[in-house]
């Protein structure tokens, strides 16, 4: 165990957790490593968020990627361009255009500019429909 070592993970190291659960597509196992972050006393990053927003996305639960996204805005923590690639991404694919097309321009008013993936996934999202 590191901490009876006196060993704390970093962020990092923790992020990298996150992000093998996403993979997976275990969005509950997602969530519990990022609380891990909070319980090892540090703050999780948009890297953090948009992990447990991917694993939701890999298990098709959009709700549930809508929901990570805005807990990371409630929490002040400014999305990144994979954080609203992934949003796009899974309301493009569960239909919901309109709906996508608005994360788009609320994208672009917090001066992110969308780019190939970010299109991509839309377009793509609408050819399955």
């Amino acid at each position: 165990d590191m901490s009876r070592a006196g060993l704390r993970p970093g962020l990092a190291g923790l992020n990298a957790v996150v992000d093998a659960y996403a993979k997976s597509a275990d969005g509950p196992g997602a969530e519990r490593a990022l609380r891990s972050i909070e319980a090892c006393g540090m703050a999780p990053d948009a890297i953090s968020f948009t992990s447990v927003m991917d694993a939701y996305a890999r298990a098709k639960d959009v709700e549930k990627v809508e929901q990570w996204f805005a807990g990371m805005v409630a929490a002040g923590v400014r999305p990144i361009l994979e954080s609203h690639s992934i949003l796009i991404k899974a309301l493009s694919n569960d239909g919901r255009f309109d709906d996508a097309e608005a994360a788009l321009d609320r994208m672009r008013q917090g001066s992110l500019a969308p780019n190939l993936v970010v299109y991509s996934s839309l377009v793509s999202g609408m050819a399955r429909h």
